[in-house]
């Protein structure tokens, strides 16, 4: 089986924007358009949602903490791997993003 990993903001998220009993709600998993894609790949692959509203790409936001994308992307791949997959994600999933630097064996002048 593989994984995919649905990263994303209020899209992914599956926000519905309509006022329904008091509060904002979710669409159900089967409108959601990673549901979706469940659907349409089917059992072979396992579709992972992390959407959030308001994530962002890359920006801090100071009226609503913890959006920033970049900076949980690769934490969150990592949670999402099995234990034999568990080495530097970074450099082996995203090669832009640099693998975390090992203190063993280097050198100090």
């Amino acid at each position: 089986m593989k994984n995919i990993l649905c990263f994303g903001d209020s899209n992914t998220y599956g926000l519905n924007p309509e006022w329904v009993k008091g509060n904002f709600g979710r669409h159900p998993k089967n409108v959601r358009w990673p549901g979706k894609l469940q659907e349409i790949l089917g059992s072979e692959y396992y579709i992972i949602e992390e959407g959030l509203s308001g994530r962002t790409t890359v920006f801090d936001d100071p009226t609503m903490p913890n959006r920033n994308g970049s900076a949980y992307l690769v934490p969150c791949i990592e949670s999402h791997r099995r234990p034999r997959e568990r080495r530097s994600c970074a450099a082996a999933a995203f090669p832009c993003i640099p693998a975390p630097r090992s203190s063993a064996g280097s050198a100090r002048s």
